[in-house]
């Protein structure tokens, strides 16, 4: 694999050394970087053509797998020095041999050191971070993990010892990766950021955390981050049950063929209605004052039930029946204060449809007092004319002889008898004496 003039360009521009190299480790190609990082000891042009081992011998050892692609970090020797390089060998082949290898070293000294001061201050203060029951984690500029506590390890279901090196890209889906990306890019720039993330533990089982991370600043660099990591799996697991059993309640809600509504009692806004208030009133009403929409009215209703449903009425039920001034028909509502999802106070109404039994109510009414009406007629069309005819027939008993006055007797009896029933039937409806 040949270097062309403008990759050699724009491979001079890297921070780290990219070296070419032939199967017999002769160095092809260099760039500008080995000059920087060995403090001007390597010259480029002196080492074209060298043995790469000749110039690094401290890696011979781990290059002796000749095909494999390696990635390693350790400290490396130089004319101008050591440092703390971290090392990819990428083999290439041609007609499956190897042929080439781009050799990148990366020299990141600079973040072994602050490795190091971090392990100190750790050291120090390990005892507490340890006895902390939230998750700590370090990672590096790579998002390697440096340190992590106990309770970090725990939530992963992982030893501590398992868990340094990997990366934390190790441990989330490709939704988790572009949120971990995102909250990155924000930490480079030097801002803390917050976010909840899924990751997967050791059992292949979800866990759902909070993480708040800092970025880790030393000198101007960006050296990596340290986060405090809550495990927000139970609670969670309890919003989604809640979730469901929400979902189920609503959905139930939805299929009773009442009115139902839900309502913040100090806002008055509405914050759930069935179908059927849909179909009533419209669908674009939630969040709107409830009198306004159900009453038309411009302040909250005179008659509002509130009073009964919360305080110290709270969780009891109440019954009444009312007129609906918006749409003129009656409704028999069943009020009660309950916990909405939010966690605050609302207020639910069913109402039930009347109208068709307060309608029957006032025709059995409007019956009944005609009834009363005829009645009364009745008793004072039938029984004043026989109490006059009564009153004439004793007066003539009392004038008559025996015979005819038995005779007379037994008519005034027979009218008792009439009496009677007309009697029973006015006040009864039976016909009978």
């Amino acid at each position: 694999m040949a270097i062309r003039e403008g990759h050699k360009e724009m491979l001079d521009g890297f921070d780290e050394i990219v070296i070419l190299l032939d199967k017999e480790m002769k160095i092809l190609f260099a760039n500008k970087a080995i000059e920087k990082i060995s403090k001007g000891k390597i010259k480029r042009k002196n080492a074209i053509g060298k043995n790469f081992f000749d110039i690094f011998p401290s890696l011979k050892d781990d290059f002796k797998e000749f095909n494999k692609k390696i990635k390693i970090r350790k400290f490396i020797r130089l004319k101008g020095g050591e440092i703390f390089a971290e090392i990819n060998r990428i083999p290439f082949k041609e007609k499956r041999e190897v042929r080439q290898f781009l050799i990148i070293i990366r020299d990141i000294t600079d973040f072994k050191k602050m490795e190091k001061k971090l392990r100190e201050m750790l050291g120090k203060y390990s005892s507490v971070v340890e006895l902390a029951r939230e998750g700590i984690c370090i990672d590096d500029e790579n998002e390697k993990m440096i340190f992590v506590n106990r309770a970090f390890a725990n939530i992963l279901g992982y030893k501590k010892n398992e868990l340094i090196g990997k990366n934390i890209f190790d441990f989330v889906d490709e939704e988790g990766k572009k949120i971990l990306k995102k909250q990155i890019m924000l930490r480079k720039r030097g801002k803390s950021s917050r976010y909840e993330i899924k990751v997967y533990g050791k059992d292949g089982k979800p866990k759902f955390l909070l993480i708040s991370a800092s970025p880790l600043v030393i000198e101007g660099k960006y050296m990596g981050s340290i986060s405090l990591n809550l495990d927000m799996t139970e609670r969670k697991n309890i919003e989604e049950k809640l979730k469901r059993e929400r979902e189920q309640l609503f959905s139930i809600l939805e299929g009773i063929d009442e009115p139902i509504y839900i309502s913040n009692p100090k806002t008055y806004e509405i914050l759930f209605v069935n179908k059927k208030i849909k179909n009533l009133f419209g669908k674009d009403i939630i969040g709107k004052k409830c009198y306004k929409v159900f009453q038309n009215l411009d302040k909250p209703c005179d008659f509002c039930t509130n009073n009964k449903i919360f305080g110290e009425n709270f969780g009891k039920t109440y019954i009444w029946e009312w007129k609906n001034l918006s749409n003129g028909r009656w409704y028999k509502c069943v009020d009660k204060g309950i916990i909405w999802i939010d966690g605050g106070e609302a207020r639910f109404e069913i109402a039930i449809d009347i109208t068709e039994r307060k309608v029957a109510e006032e025709v059995l009414k409007e019956a009944l007092e005609k009834e009363r009406e005829f009645k009364l007629k009745t008793a004072h069309y039938f029984f004043n004319p026989t109490t006059i005819a009564k009153g004439y027939i004793s007066l003539v008993i009392e004038e008559m002889e025996n015979e005819k006055r038995k005779k007379l007797e037994k008519a005034l009896y027979a009218i008792d008898r009439i009496e009677k029933v007309i009697k029973n039937i006015i006040t009864t409806g039976e016909v009978k004496e």
